[in-house]
């Protein structure tokens, strides 16, 4: 229960799609998926995956609170539906170029 009680709040962060580099849980899940997908991919390309993917995730995050905090200034209400799904596509294109073209 001790376990839970220390991981929930960096669970929590990666449910709300906030991927910190403070988390540890978040660089544990890359490491998990370096793993799978070293017995798939050429190590190497697995792990250049893993760096592009939490390169892309880690400035999402900061690019979504810059955006936040601007448009909060204003008094405006953000939904960051719209910066969220730019990086869903981005992400996307980076799944497709290393699945079928490296």
């Amino acid at each position: 229960m001790e376990i839970y009680q220390t991981l929930k709040p960096h669970f929590d962060s990666l449910i709300n799609f906030q991927f910190l580099a403070s988390n540890p849980l978040f660089w544990g899940l890359l490491c998990v998926l370096w793993l799978i997908l070293s017995r798939f991919w050429e190590p190497k390309k697995a792990f250049s995956f893993c760096c592009v993917i939490a390169v892309l995730l880690l400035a999402a995050t900061k690019a979504e609170r810059i955006i936040t905090d601007f448009v909060s200034k204003s008094g405006e209400a953000f939904d960051p539906f719209i910066s969220r799904a730019f990086f869903v596509v981005i992400l996307a294109f980076v799944l497709i170029y290393y699945l079928f073209i490296q």
